[in-house]
C-alpha cells in the first residue's frame, strides 16, 4: 500500500526543518503503528511553490479487524489531516461444481 501526502506550506516556513509522523490508528484512537519520523526542509531555490510531497510504501500493515481506522498526518506534533479507510472482511465464494 502506498499513501500519498501534499503538504502545503507558508513562504514564511522556508528554510526551516519539519517533522511529518504518520500514524495508523483503529477506531478508538489507538496507535497500531507509527511510521518512523521523515524530515525535510523547505528550499526557496529548488521549490518555487510552498509545497512537499511524500509517497510512503506503507509494509507490513496489521488489520486486526474489520472496520474503521485512519492515517493520523502530522507535521511537528501538529494534526493537520486524517485520511480514513475502512476495512472490510470478504466471504471468499466457491466456484460452483461442475
Amino acid at each position: 500500500m502506498h499513501l500519498v501526502v501534499k503538504l502545503g506550506a507558508e513562504f514564511g516556513d522556508f528554510g526551516t526543518q519539519k517533522g511529518l509522523h504518520v500514524h495508523f490508528r483503529d477506531a478508538d484512537g489507538k496507535v497500531l503503528m507509527a511510521l518512523p519520523t521523515m524530515n525535510f526542509t523547505l528550499n526557496a531555490k529548488t521549490m518555487p511553490i510552498p509545497e512537499v510531497n511524500f509517497i510512503i510504501q506503507v509494509q507490513n500493515l496489521m488489520l486486526p479487524a474489520p472496520g474503521q481506522y485512519d492515517f493520523e498526518i502530522l507535521v511537528d506534533d501538529e494534526e493537520i489531516g486524517v485520511l480514513p479507510l475502512t476495512v472490510e472482511q470478504i466471504t471468499p465464494t466457491m466456484p460452483p461444481i461442475t
